[in-house]
């Protein structure tokens, strides 16, 4: 079921979502995507307190490799939103020509 929602590398466009990273903090301070909202997979409150503000929006939840925003998908569903989240490894982004933001200085102008 949940994996109705999974969206690839491939078929994402970022415009369309606003993303939420469930990574925790000095994992998203080395890399992360342009106005990327860091709520961790174990802050449920922050993450409820989010969707709730954003509710007529679609959210993208997206991880390292994808297992903890299938968690976090999980906590969406179960709070009665709709869970979108990321199917692959942030290392990837950049090969398919997504910008990101290293430690805070960011590289290369791309698809984001």
């Amino acid at each position: 079921m949940l994996e109705d929602y999974a969206i690839s590398l491939e078929e994402v466009n970022f415009n369309d979502f606003i993303v939420v990273d469930v990574r925790e903090l000095d994992e998203y301070e080395e890399l992360h995507l342009p106005n990327a909202t860091l709520i961790s997979v174990n802050d449920q409150e922050k993450l409820a307190d989010f969707l709730s503000q954003h509710k007529d929006q679609k959210v993208l939840l997206h991880c390292r490799a994808g297992r903890r925003a299938l968690d976090a998908a999980k906590s969406m569903h179960e709070l009665g939103y709709t869970p979108y989240y990321l199917e692959g490894n942030v290392y990837d982004f950049e090969k398919y020509g997504f910008r990101m933001v290293y430690d805070d200085i960011s590289l290369s102008d791309k698809k984001n």
